[in-house]
């Protein structure tokens, strides 16, 4: 019987480990998104977001006052 339950703590342990490793890797295969407008002032973000909108010009009237 206690073979049986090392064998199973054995696989349990192997599957967290596993698992724990499938973590890393996914966490260093993501990216880290940096935005430099989220360092800019209140009035370069309103600037930014206008000459946005003017590019685009496809916008409702309704986004373009919330910019």
């Amino acid at each position: 019987m206690s073979q049986v339950l090392l064998i199973g703590l054995g696989l349990y342990l192997a599957a967290c480990y596993a698992y724990g490793m499938l973590l890393v890797v996914r966490l260093l295969k993501t990216r880290t998104i940096i935005r430099p407008t989220s360092r800019q002032e209140p009035h370069e973000l309103a600037r930014a977001a206008r000459a946005q909108l003017s590019k685009d010009g496809t916008l409702p009237d309704e986004q373009r006052l919330a910019a």
